[in-house]
């Protein structure tokens, strides 16, 4: 098994069973919420479950997948494979397998969550050793993201929410963080490959300005007073990144809808900068969670979707050319993310069924994904 194509590139596993999370769990979080399913609570609450989850299972998984690619090629490294990945994998499955045992020994638990992010970091140390600029953003950035996911399991075992709130609202601005590197190098190199006749204009200070506005972000939840000047840098952010993101020429690209839906995930972040500022001086915005689900459910949702798309045609040799199956995937996952936001603001009274809906197209969305691109993670490449 070890030998097998599955486990001959990072992506593969990855994103398999990383869309697998990301559809089983927020149906089973759902149905605790709204039709009592038993969860095995002896650690950690549901909420709390669904939030670290969803951050440190679903998305840390894809990123995983993608990051251990993507550097293989920008270092001209090995990638890693067989056994080490193979190893990687299985204490990623072990995380999310202990939360759902009945009593399981918090010692037992927290210790079981210290080789995952060793292991990954240790790889990655190892392959930006040579890039400084890449080992001090991805290799610092995902340092931090390892210290926050223990904070947060710290938190929830000496019962201190402010640890478990502060660690998940950090982590969040970590990821996003991730995104606006990682769209920098990826945005205008697609779009030279795929629409060559759109010309991108180099605008350094905008560029530099979008980076370390989400910068100075990051910790802000750990300020004494946060609220205002978190509202203020929410917004400055959405302001800047309206720039970078029209300086991409995004309606240009529409007819490849390959590049054109990394620009509508790319859209959600914007809309969930705008929502967090806004939420400080509008109420409803804040008790909705519209920013977060915008971030999580929209961003997240989308450029995941349309990330492992690419990558895996990509590195399996495939062409890069979708099916009507990523196009059904885009809208599902594009209309939960809409529900979720909208509904709890516009129809508060219909708020657990607006639940109901959002998630059932997510996950529809990613079983569609998932039904049309197993076989290519499956399979072996074709060149």
């Amino acid at each position: 098994m070890i030998n097998h194509s599955f486990f001959s590139a990072p992506f593969r596993p990855f994103f398999l069973f990383g869309s697998l999370i990301g559809i089983l769990f927020p149906m089973y979080w759902v149905g605790i919420l709204v039709n009592d399913y038993a969860f095995p609570d002896s650690f950690i609450a549901p909420i709390d479950w669904h939030a670290f989850e969803m951050i440190f299972g679903f998305t840390t998984a894809i990123l995983t997948g993608f990051i251990l690619t993507a550097s293989a090629h920008w270092t001209n490294k090995p990638m890693m494979s067989k056994g080490p990945l193979v190893l990687l994998f299985f204490f990623w499955v072990l995380e999310r397998t202990l939360f759902l045992i009945p009593n399981i020994p918090a010692a037992l638990l927290l210790f079981a969550h210290l080789p995952f992010f060793s292991l990954l970091l240790a790889h990655l140390y190892k392959k930006f050793m040579d890039d400084p600029p890449k080992l001090f953003s991805f290799g610092l950035i995902f340092t931090f993201l390892f210290i926050f996911k223990y904070l947060f399991l710290l938190g929830i075992y000496y019962d201190m929410p402010n640890f478990v709130s502060y660690s998940k609202e950090i982590s969040l601005n970590l990821i996003t963080m991730i995104i606006v590197l990682v769209t920098g190098k990826i945005f205008p190199f697609f779009t030279s490959k795929a629409c060559p006749e759109i010309t991108i204009t180099k605008r350094p200070y905008i560029e530099m300005a979008a980076k370390l506005i989400v910068l100075f972000i990051i910790f802000t939840p750990l300020l004494p007073q946060p609220g205002l000047v978190q509202a203020i840098l929410f917004l400055l952010a959405g302001a800047l990144h309206i720039l970078r993101w029209l300086n991409w020429h995004p309606l240009k690209t529409r007819k490849v809808i390959l590049l054109f839906s990394l620009h509508i995930g790319y859209l959600w972040m914007i809309v969930y900068f705008l929502l967090k500022g806004l939420g400080h001086f509008i109420s409803p915005l804040n008790f909705s969670a519209a920013a977060l689900h915008s971030f999580t459910m929209g961003t997240l949702g989308v450029l995941i979707l349309s990330i492992m798309t690419r990558v895996a045609l990509g590195h399996s040799g495939r062409p890069l050319k979708v099916n009507q199956s990523f196009y059904w995937a885009l809208i599902l996952v594009n209309l939960g993310a809409l529900i979720r936001v909208l509904m709890p603001i516009a129809l508060a009274d219909y708020y657990l069924e607006s639940l109901h809906y959002a998630m059932g197209s997510w996950t529809l969305g990613y079983i569609v994904y998932l039904v049309g691109t197993a076989p290519i993670l499956w399979k072996p490449s074709l060149a």
